[in-house]
């Protein structure tokens, strides 16, 4: 079931994200964009991390998020 997100500037990462497509979402999330929340990317960032089982990048990127 996809889910339908509002336009925001994280909807194409979050979609990325539901489809399982990790390393798109990655990319896409690791360039500069402008009107993109810096904490809200930097948890999908770790959230990527914990998907790929490194709990310390993790751990790190929601610390610097917060």
């Amino acid at each position: 079931m996809a889910l339908d997100f509002p336009a925001s500037p994280l909807a194409p990462a979050l979609r990325l994200l539901e489809e399982g497509r990790d390393r798109e979402a990655e990319a896409l999330l690791q360039t500069s964009q402008e009107g993109l929340p810096e904490a809200e990317r930097l948890a999908l960032l770790g959230f990527v991390e914990a998907r790929k089982g490194n709990l310390r990048a993790y751990r790190a990127l929601a610390l610097e998020a917060a």
